[in-house]
Order: structure tokens, then C-alpha cells, then sequence
């Protein structure tokens, strides 16, 4: 009589466990991974929205300082400052643009209510200066998380 040897027809105990021990680190890497592109993600849509936020108020300081004749001390209860800029056209209305925690507001003060629009900036530690050097308005924003931004417009636009 002859015996016959079988191949084994499983795994053993220790190849199994060392599979599910390989597969639990690579989905802990997966996770890992996914987790942080996520992080990511959203850090960059913070700073998209930050980043166009900032173009349009950029966009609308100079077109309220080229279409402005004038910077008046005083309009309603405001008195200008380096904190805060008044513009006054050629109608009766004055557009003041001043900080308010973490959002600079651009008001407009004329004939009935003042209309308020809001352009989030950075965080609450950041700086806003406002400075006119004969015709040239600057509205310089700097923050401790971000470089310095100047935008700078000519009063009356290209108006001699």
C-alpha cells in the first residue's frame, strides 16, 4: 500500500493573522492619506475664498476712489482716520470704508439708509491702514498668516 501526500488544503493560523495585520496598516495608511487630503482641501477653499474676497473688495475700493472727487474729515457721526477712509462724489452721498472685526465694511451714507456691504479679511490679530499721498489712495491690509496687500487707486481716476 502506498500513501499518498495531499497538498495542505488551507492556511494556517500565523499566515492569516500576518494578512489581516498587513491589510489593517495599509487601510490605517488609506485613512491616513484621505484624512489629510481632505485637511488640505479645505485649507485651500479657505484660501480661494479669502483670495477673492480681497479682489473684490480690491475691485471695489479703486472703482469708489477713481469715481470720488473728494476725502471729507467728516460725514454723518465718522471723522477719517488711518482706521478709518470717507470718499465723497459728485452727488451727496459719502462711501466710507472702514474695519469691523474680521471684515472690512464699505458703507454708503446719502439720501435715506445707509446701505452696508461686507468684505471678509484676515483674522482679528491682522492691520488696516488707510493713507493719501496727493492724489493716491493706498488701503494697505497685513495680518501675522498672510504678506501685505496695497491697493492703491488715484482720486478722481485719470480726472486732472
Amino acid at each position: 500500500m502506498s500513501r499518498r501526500r495531499f497538498g495542505r488544503s488551507g492556511f494556517s493560523l500565523l499566515e492569516m493573522m500576518v494578512v489581516i495585520a498587513t491589510m489593517g496598516v495599509l487601510m490605517s495608511l488609506v485613512a491616513s492619506v484621505t484624512w489629510s487630503a481632505f485637511r488640505i482641501h479645505g485649507a485651500a477653499t479657505a484660501a480661494v475664498a479669502e483670495l477673492q474676497s480681497e479682489a473684490r473688495l480690491a475691485d471695489r475700493f479703486r472703482e469708489d476712489v477713481a469715481s470720488a472727487r473728494e476725502t471729507p474729515e467728516f460725514a454723518g457721526d465718522f471723522q477719517a482716520s488711518p482706521l478709518c477712509f470717507i470718499l465723497g462724489g459728485n452727488n451727496a452721498a459719502f462711501i466710507l470704508y472702514r474695519r469691523a472685526g474680521q471684515t472690512m465694511e464699505r458703507t454708503i451714507l446719502g439720501e435715506g439708509d445707509p446701505t452696508t456691504e461686507s468684505f471678509p479679511i484676515a483674522g482679528a490679530e491682522g492691520a488696516c491702514e488707510f493713507r493719501r499721498e496727493g492724489r493716491l489712495i493706498t488701503m494697505t491690509l497685513s495680518g501675522p498668516t498672510r504678506g501685505t496687500l496695497a491697493i492703491a487707486s488715484t482720486l478722481g481716476g485719470n480726472q486732472p
